[in-house]
């Protein structure tokens, strides 16, 4: 019987066998893989060197005592089994393809079909696996990667996960893989139930229109603890990923009301989340030019038609900016140590020397979250996955990058030009966020509420009436 859904914790085997049914249509190659290689064209991520340490946040999760560890472990033992146990074909999927889930139990000592490891026993559930395993396709994520980027955790702590507090109000956990290219966000139950909704069109818009702005989804799961209650994770793309330092950032909705940066948020300087208000005030502007603007706002119209038709409202675009002429500094630590203020991209050229004169870790087998097998070892510095970050924040004056194309989402990020077509001497990153809600009768009573309280600007609206002052607010500030 097909399981979809979140049901309840029924149907695991006591040796941990996997449940797996078969969508139709699995075996069928012709189509898909056609329309798949003209997709990759239009979605090609950037071989990806380590993020700017500027950009990176949270938390590092040790296996030493970190709160975050059990569930840190198992979420990476979960999809490293799940993503090299659900190799599914090319063929065009069927409707019972989308609700399609795979379980397993994973025991210490281990089973058929999990390896032993050194956390307590868990469950662990794979949403329609051969969607999402489609969808890393279209947006050119090599499976490879993509576990040795979540699931590679080392004997001395590297390649760990890191974890950071929601920034908003969901009360979400947030983790991130070491090199900042994936989040993996904590779902409620609700929220989860909504993308399996939405699964089925969401494929077929990203099918159709592969430069989308749109999160991007790269799986969903589920872990149970022994003793504990579900967890739900999404794992997604991070639009900040770049190892070019990013010296402002917003999240925009068009709203006012409530709009502005606190100042504890001010306080984080660079990693500090600017609002609608505060970009308004700053007078600042997206500076494409009159074609690129035209190509950068019919997706982002396209896009915001399609969340319309779903009746999802409430989602954000988020903005990096990164100013060549902006001088980066934080306090020197470490190698630099004089106790002086110099520049991060000097610090991190410091510590990048350090490290080659260090010989590179070693996996640990027996760690949760980790065991021996042929997953390919992380770069070593001075390799090119890990030519890291020692490449300054004005690489663009020493390498120059292309500018990309505003019509479709570019995680290398979008050249800024001004009106006559000179360079702007920015850089932009941007990507739609927060697509799981609803315009429900709680979001109605919201807006009835906080308009008769404080007038026109709050952020919940109708989702055609959101959707509109959403372009408009971004159509007037580039």
């Amino acid at each position: 019987r097909p399981h979809s859904g979140d049901e309840d914790d029924g149907g695991y085997g006591s040796k941990g066998e996997g449940s797996s049914q078969d969508g139709r249509g699995r075996k069928k190659k012709g189509n898909f893989s056609r329309s798949l290689r003209s997709l990759r064209s239009h979605s090609q991520e950037p071989k990806h060197a380590k993020v700017h340490k500027l950009n990176e946040m949270g938390e590092i999760v040790d296996k030493k005592g970190h709160r975050a560890w059990e569930m840190a472990s198992a979420l990476q033992l979960g999809i490293r089994v799940h993503v090299s146990m659900n190799n599914h074909g090319n063929g065009e999927p069927g409707f019972d393809t989308f609700r399609e889930t795979v379980k397993l139990k994973f025991p210490p000592q281990g089973s058929v079909m999990t390896p032993p490891h050194q956390g307590a026993s868990f469950k662990f559930k794979d949403y329609a696996p051969a969607i999402f395993g489609r969808l890393r396709d279209v947006f050119s994520i090599d499976t490879a990667d993509y576990m040795v980027a979540l699931c590679n955790t080392l004997q001395d702590g590297s390649n760990a996960l890191r974890i950071m507090g929601t920034p908003g109000k969901s009360g979400s956990l947030f983790f991130f893989s070491e090199d900042m290219r994936f989040i993996v966000k904590t779902l409620p139950k609700r929220e989860a139930k909504m993308l399996i909704e939405i699964l089925p069109a969401y494929y077929q818009h990203v099918m159709q229109n592969p430069g989308t702005y749109l999160p991007r989804f790269y799986g969903l799961y589920r872990w149970k603890p022994e003793y504990g209650r579900n967890v739900r994770f999404v794992v997604m793309n991070n639009v900040f990923a770049t190892n070019i330092a990013i010296h402002r950032r917003f999240d925009l909705k068009g709203s006012t009301m409530g709009r502005s940066a606190s100042q504890s948020d001010r306080a984080k300087g660079y990693r500090c989340i600017l609002k609608d208000n505060d970009l308004v005030q700053s007078g600042f502007k997206l500076k494409m030019g009159k074609e690129r603007k035209k190509a950068f706002l019919d997706q982002i119209r396209c896009d915001c038609f399609f969340l319309m038709s779903l009746k999802i409202m409430d989602y954000s675009m988020l903005v990096g900016v990164h100013s060549r002429d902006e001088i980066t500094e934080m306090p020197a630590t470490g190698a630099a140590g004089t106790g002086k203020a110099v520049s991060i991209d000097k610090r991190v050229s410091i510590e990048a020397r350090a490290s080659r004169t260090q010989s590179p870790p070693q996996p640990q087998s027996g760690v949760p979250g980790f065991f021996e097998s042929d997953l390919p070892m992380p770069a070593t510095p001075g390799q090119e996955m890990s030519s890291g970050p020692n490449e300054s924040s004005n690489q663009m004056e020493d390498t120059p990058l292309p500018d990309g194309d505003p019509g479709h989402f570019n995680p290398g990020g979008i050249e800024g030009h001004l009106a006559e077509g000179k360079p702007a001497g920015e850089r932009y990153f941007l990507g739609i966020i927060d697509i799981l809600m609803l315009y429900t009768r709680r979001k109605k009573f919201e807006r009835m509420w906080k308009t008769s309280m404080e007038g026109e600007g709050a952020s919940s609206q109708p989702p055609p009436d959101y959707a509109n002052r959403f372009c408009k607010f971004l159509d007037a500030i580039t």
